[in-house]
């Protein structure tokens, strides 16, 4: 199959359904009803099950609906950028550390020169 065929894959996947499944338990959710992309992204703020348990801060007793909600999303990926390096006091430059956290957050280079165009123009 297309996962046993690239290295390193195979446990990548394993290893975010495992964290999926953490994710169900901790907020007793159907894994079967969460939606994602064919690369295993999940949410409004598309992250990897792995991404959203280091920075998921949600409170005991939270619903899945809780961590659905584009507040929280928003909130995540703010997280996220963070931890690839992103700064509030750096600009928009193709390159920059902004950049770079772009691309940590999605492995894409025109995402990532989209994401500084489009933050650029406001």
């Amino acid at each position: 199959t297309y996962i046993q065929n690239r290295p390193g894959k195979e446990e990548f996947a394993k290893n975010e359904l495992a964290d999926l499944l953490r994710i169900c338990i901790k907020y007793n959710a159907d894994p079967f009803s969460v939606m994602g992309s064919s690369a295993g992204a999940i949410l409004p703020g598309q992250l990897l099950p792995s991404t959203i348990r280091q920075v998921d801060d949600l409170p005991k007793g939270a619903s899945f609906d809780d961590l659905s909600s584009f507040s929280q999303s928003i909130r995540m990926v703010a997280k996220t950028l963070r931890i690839f390096g992103a700064t509030a006091d750096e600009g928009f430059q193709i390159g920059g550390k902004n950049c770079k956290a772009a691309f940590g957050y999605n492995h894409d280079e025109n995402y990532a020169r989209f994401v500084m165009e489009l933050a650029g123009s406001f």
